[in-house]
C-alpha cells in the first residue's frame, strides 16, 4: 500500500518543491511508481515538470499547460471547486480526470492558480477532498509514493494535504539566522 508524504514549511523559498520533484524525480527513475500532487497555487512544481516532460518550447503560450492541461481542467483546483447550486452535487473527481503520465513511473496532479479562490471557503468538508480523491480512486494502491507539495501557507489546502498524509516532511534552509539561533539555544542550556 502507498504511502503519502507532504513536504511542508510555513517558510517560502526553503526548498519544498526542489525536493518534492527532486524526490518524486528519482524514486520513478529507480522503478517506484510515483504521483506528485501540487498543492501550491504557485504551481511551480508543475511548471517545472510539465516544462521538463512535455513542452518543446517552454516560452511559448501554446504550452501543454496552456493547451492540454487548462481547458480539461485536469489541475487540482477540480478537487476544491465550490458548489456553484443545488441541482450539482459535489463528486470526487476520478483519477482519469484530472491525472497526466510525465514519464514511466511518473505522473502529476497539476497545480493551479485558481486555488486561491478556494481558502475563503468556510465548507469545513473541504480538508477531506485530497484524502477523499486518493481514497475514492485507490491511488494507494496504484502508486507506492504519493508526493504533495504543499504552500508555505496554512489554507484550506494546506490543510487537506496533511489530512490525506501518512508523513511530513519538513524542508529547512541552513541560513546564518537559523545557525545563530542554535546557537543561542546551546548555549543557553
Amino acid at each position: 500500500m502507498g504511502k503519502v508524504l507532504s513536504i511542508i514549511n510555513m517558510k517560502g523559498g526553503v526548498g519544498k518543491t526542489t525536493l518534492s520533484i527532486g524526490i518524486a524525480d528519482y524514486l520513478s527513475g529507480i522503478g517506484k511508481k510515483i504521483l506528485l500532487i501540487d498543492a501550491d497555487p504557485q504551481f511551480n512544481a508543475t511548471q517545472a515538470m510539465i516544462d521538463y516532460y512535455k513542452n518543446e518550447d517552454c516560452e511559448s503560450e501554446e504550452n501543454f499547460y496552456n493547451t492540454e492541461v487548462l481547458p480539461q481542467e485536469k489541475t487540482i483546483y477540480r478537487l476544491f471547486k465550490p458548489q456553484v447550486d443545488m441541482m450539482h452535487a459535489y463528486n470526487t473527481p476520478t483519477a482519469n480526470e484530472l491525472i497526466i503520465n510525465l514519464k514511466d513511473n511518473l505522473d502529476i496532479l497539476c497545480g493551479d492558480l485558481n486555488l486561491v479562490l478556494v481558502n475563503k471557503v468556510s465548507d469545513h468538508t473541504f480538508v477531506r477532498r485530497i484524502r477523499n480523491f486518493i481514497d475514492d480512486n485507490s491511488l494507494r494502491d496504484e502508486y507506492e509514493y504519493i508526493i504533495i507539495d504543499c504552500p508555505p501557507t496554512l489554507t484550506i489546502y494546506t490543510d487537506s494535504a496533511l489530512m490525506a498524509s501518512d508523513y511530513y516532511l519538513t524542508q529547512t534552509s541552513h541560513t546564518d539566522k537559523v545557525f545563530c539561533t542554535l546557537k543561542i539555544q546551546y548555549f543557553s542550556q
